[in-house]
């Protein structure tokens, strides 16, 4: 069935309710963007970085925020910008956007601290949209850091172990 103007609304709060949580550190809130064994999962930053790897699961996923608003004082904002592609997939709808996460306040002034594509599965419960995973690949993309990413592949891929 094809997604309608209203499922593409929701999806879109979705992603504003995802943001202002995360930020916010509302991490009940943010577990719940999520479908109850939902994964996030970050790739492209340096070896050691806190929020690298797989949050799977509510407890898991409120942890990743808590760590996330722990580390940053409340003081990162998530910018998504309207550049959204959405394409179904059976059950499944497929997105990809753009995001910007700037600090605000702990070096001074606003600054730009990362770039990045969200490539996410979101699925339908009752009347409601969740994330079934949402995974976040820093700038530079795999191919500026000479690394092969095809996104048909991933697409297939998504929902198995890696």
């Amino acid at each position: 069935m094809p997604l309608t103007l209203e499922d593409r609304e929701q999806i879109r709060e979705l992603v504003a309710r995802y943001d202002f949580a995360i930020d916010f550190g509302y991490c009940d809130e943010y577990a719940r963007t999520f479908t109850p064994d939902g994964t996030f999962w970050v790739d492209g930053f340096g070896e050691g970085s806190i929020v690298l790897g797989r949050h799977t699961g509510r407890a898991a996923l409120f942890d990743f925020c808590k760590l996330n608003f722990d580390a940053y004082k409340g003081q990162l904002r998530h910018w998504n910008n309207g550049v959204q592609i959405m394409e179904e997939d059976g059950d499944e709808v497929r997105m990809r956007s753009y995001m910007m996460g700037i600090t605000v306040g702990m070096l001074g002034e606003a600054h730009i601290l990362e770039t990045g594509v969200y490539h996410d599965t979101l699925v339908k419960v009752g009347n409601d949209w969740f994330f079934k995973e949402r995974h976040f690949i820093c700038d530079p993309q795999f191919e500026h850091r000479g690394l092969d990413f095809d996104p048909a592949k991933f697409a297939s891929d998504i929902g198995g172990s890696r």
